[in-house]
Order: C-alpha cells, then structure tokens, then sequence
C-alpha cells in the first residue's frame, strides 16, 4: 500500500491576526476597485463626447448663425427696396420734381427723396433742366437714405444702408435715349447730400417712365 500523506489542518483560530486583516483588505480592495473601474469607463465615455461635439456642433452652429445673418441681410434689403419704390411712387404723384415743365412728375435720386439735396427744375431761359433752391418738405425717405459716398470705381454717388453695411444700394435715372439705347445717370451729388451736381441732368421724358437701384451693380428693382 501506498504511503499515506499526512495533512495537518489547522484551526481558523489558530491563524494569524495579521493574515486575517491582510484578507480582509484585500477582499476590501477588490470590493473598492469595481465601481471604480465603471466610474472610469463613464468618465472616459463622456470625454470622448465632449471631444465629438466640440468638432461636429461649433461647424453646425457657425452654419446656422451664418445662414440666419444672411436670411437677415436680405430682408433687410427687401424692406429697404420696398421703402423705394413707396417713395419713388408717391413723389412722381406729386409732381415735385418736373424738369421740362410739362405736368408730369419726375423720379429722383436718394439725395431728393431723403431731403438733403436740392430738386431739380425746369429754367425757361436755357428751356432745360437746372438745380432749384428748395428741398423735398416732408422728406419721402428716412434721413439715413442720405448716407451717400463716393464711389471711385466708376464714379457714382451710392448708398451704404445702416445695419445693412454688406449690400450698396446704388440709384440710377436714365439719359436721353439714343438709337433705342438708354444709359443710367448715377448720383453725383456731395458726400452725405447726394443728388446731382447739375453737371449732367437725367432727361425729363424717360425720368418720368424709369428709374433704377441697383445693388452691388445689380438691378434691384
């Protein structure tokens, strides 16, 4: 027969103080690390979400902001061009401006229906169009209408909107028609006056049909 091994067991109670509180602080800390694991993987979730919106939203929210600035600008501009074509209206009804004396009103330019700059008339002398001594009274345009610059590039007296300082806005009456061509006389009047000089003089008959603003150089209206 084989030889038997001995075993010797021991009592629980005869361990050791020390090798009773080693187990229970390792059941301690393997109890402890658990949640901390789950609170780690939590936390690295979140980051890595922060890190995904701070890359995808600020895109979308400077997409919107800038779809909603420009949807803005253009009813800035709509309204603006509405103002216009009220006041052009309402001052060719009035007949303030008649420039061959004939009864029938004229089209003006920003200057004119603002207020700020001297309508034209009709002098009998030269039997042609001239600069008078009165301005529009009511202005048929608010007094920031008058914001007018001068624009180098092809020497026309614009106008910059107030809250609306992408967009130029830019009035045009006609010249005399020539071999059924009709060129546009842009406002040269003085910097914040606007109107016209007298050096050139929209003609009376087709300044009774057409007028035109344009915005960037393209007709508006």
């Amino acid at each position: 027969m084989g030889a038997l091994a001995s075993v010797t067991l021991k009592h629980p109670c005869a361990m050791s103080d020390s090798t009773l509180f080693q187990r229970k602080d390792q059941r301690d800390t393997s109890n402890r690390k658990e949640p901390g694991f789950v609170l780690a993987d939590l936390v690295l979730s979140l980051g890595i979400g922060a890190v995904l919106l701070s890359t995808v939203w600020p895109g979308q929210s400077t997409a919107r902001i800038a779809s909603d600035k420009i949807a803005s600008n253009e009813g800035a501009a709509s309204a603006a061009l509405r103002s216009i074509v009220h006041a052009q209206a309402k001052l060719v009804s009035s007949g303030a401006i008649d420039t061959d004396d004939d009864g029938v009103g004229e089209y003006g330019y920003f200057g004119e229906l603002a207020g700020t700059a001297l309508l034209r008339i009709y002098n009998p002398v030269p039997d042609a169009p001239d600069l008078g001594d009165r301005h529009l009274t009511p202005p048929l345009l608010p007094i920031d209408f008058a914001n007018i610059y001068f624009e180098y590039a092809n020497y026309d007296c614009v106008l910059l909107r107030n809250g609306y300082a992408s967009k130029i806005f830019k009035m045009i009456l006609p010249d005399v028609e020539q071999f059924h061509i009709i060129e546009g006389i842009g406002e040269d009047g003085p910097i914040g006056i606007g109107g016209t000089t007298g050096v050139l003089f929209p003609d009376p008959d087709t300044g009774e049909k057409l007028w035109c603003c344009s915005r960037k150089g393209h007709p508006s209206a």
